[in-house]
C-alpha cells in the first residue's frame, strides 16, 4: 500500500511490517513490566550501612519506573496494531468505492 507524503513523495505502508514491530514492542513492554515482578530486592542488603535505606528506595523506584515504561511500551505496541487494522480498514473500503 502506498500513500502520498508530499506532491511527489510517496511513503510504503507495509502492514506485515508494521504487526511484526507491534508485537516485538508488545512482547518487550511485558518483559519490562512484569520481568522482575515477584524479584523484590534485586540490590545487595548493606546492613549497617548508611546509605542502606536510600539504596532500598532507589531501588523500589526504578522498579516502579521500569514496570511503567514497560507498560506505555506495550500499549505503544498494541496501539500500532490497532493502526495497522484501521489503515487496512480503510483501504478494503476505499477499493469497494472504487470497484463498484
Amino acid at each position: 500500500m502506498r500513500e502520498p507524503a508530499g506532491e511527489d513523495e510517496l511513503i510504503e505502508v507495509r502492514p506485515a511490517v508494521l504487526r511484526a514491530g507491534a508485537r516485538r514492542l508488545t512482547e518487550l513492554g511485558h518483559r519490562l513490566a512484569y520481568g522482575l515482578a515477584g524479584d523484590p530486592e534485586l540490590t545487595v542488603i548493606a546492613t549497617g550501612w548508611a546509605a542502606a535505606g536510600l539504596l532500598a528506595e532507589v531501588e523500589t523506584a526504578v522498579h516502579r519506573r521500569l514496570c511503567q515504561i514497560g507498560t506505555d511500551v506495550a500499549a505503544t505496541g498494541r496501539a500500532v496494531e490497532q493502526a495497522v487494522d484501521g489503515y487496512r480498514d480503510a483501504d478494503d473500503r476505499a477499493e469497494r468505492r472504487l470497484t463498484r
